[in-house]
């Protein structure tokens, strides 16, 4: 569930630009080999709802980001991760399509270390299906840092590497998810790391990816509130990790909220491929 802070950063003429642009992707660091290992004994479980907790410090290409806007007091948190030395990727909708940063304050944590925000970037316009949510395959925001910060993971420029010709996910390739929701004791703040190559992993409408249930029944493995905009993280064979999308939503049971059919994930190539205008 969402925590309500009050928050605030200090703003020097900070500017909001409308639109996507590729970056080049940095180079992968021992760091994420060491996460691999590590991950490699986690249990599956739900993120958020008792998946594995780790130290944020330990992480540090894993970041937290709360968002507060000064009109209405409406605060929302999301997860990101640092892709370049002062670019996160996020979810859009966290900051819904009239976002300004000069009326809103932004708080950015990774690793434990705080950054402070110059520039917010969302998709066009055209790309949303109301003023809180983008459409599936384009629901990501790059929010740009004042400085550098060290251990980005690298973006995944194509589809290619993961997923085949049916839009399956290819033999031999494992991915995680990671973010910070934690519904169980009610607040945000804690880093929950989850394996999900055992789940279905698939392609689905405009390119966007859907984790569900390969038996068709509720999800072993989910989000939470507080994920939107984390990682999901992939590793082909022989291949370094890459941050292959970040978390969007979940489906579940209207009956009871913690029956959840469906994980959606926007492509973190899309950013890179399509031109928004």
């Amino acid at each position: 569930m969402r925590a309500k802070r009050s928050t605030s950063i200090a703003n020097e003429n900070p500017k909001v630009r409308v639109h996507a642009a590729s970056l080049l992707a940095p180079l992968s660091l021992l760091f994420f080999g060491l996460l691999i290992q590590g991950l490699a004994h986690a249990e599956l479980d739900i993120i958020g709802e008792g998946a594995v907790k780790v130290k944020s410090k330990d992480y540090p290409a894993f970041c937290q980001i709360e968002i507060e806007r000064h009109e209405g007091d409406e605060t929302g948190n999301c997860s990101g991760t640092l892709v370049g030395p002062n670019e996160i990727a996020t979810g859009a909708h966290c900051f819904r399509r009239d976002f300004n940063l000069n009326d809103s304050s932004v708080r950015v944590s990774c690793g434990n270390r705080s950054a402070t925000v110059s520039l917010v970037e969302l998709p066009a316009e055209s790309l949303w299906v109301d003023s809180k949510k983008p459409h599936t395959g384009y629901d990501y925001a790059r929010v740009t840092l004042k400085k550098s910060l060290d251990r980005s993971i690298p973006k995944a420029t194509h589809a290619k590497l993961y997923f085949g010709d049916d839009k399956k996910l290819l033999p031999g390739v494992r991915c995680w998810m990671a973010g910070f929701g934690n519904s169980k004791s009610s607040n945000y703040g804690n880093l929950y790391i989850a394996e999900v190559t055992g789940q279905s992993i698939v392609q689905g409408p405009l390119g966007s990816i859907v984790l569900s249930d390969p038996r068709g029944g509720v999800l072993k493995t989910s989000v939470d509130h507080g994920d939107s905009g984390g990682s999901f993280y992939c590793q082909a064979p022989g291949q370094s990790v890459e941050l292959v999308a970040v978390i969007v939503s979940y489906r579940a049971e209207e009956r009871r909220d913690q029956n959840r059919l469906e994980n959606h994930f926007a492509p973190i190539w899309a950013q890179s491929n399509l031109l928004l205008k």
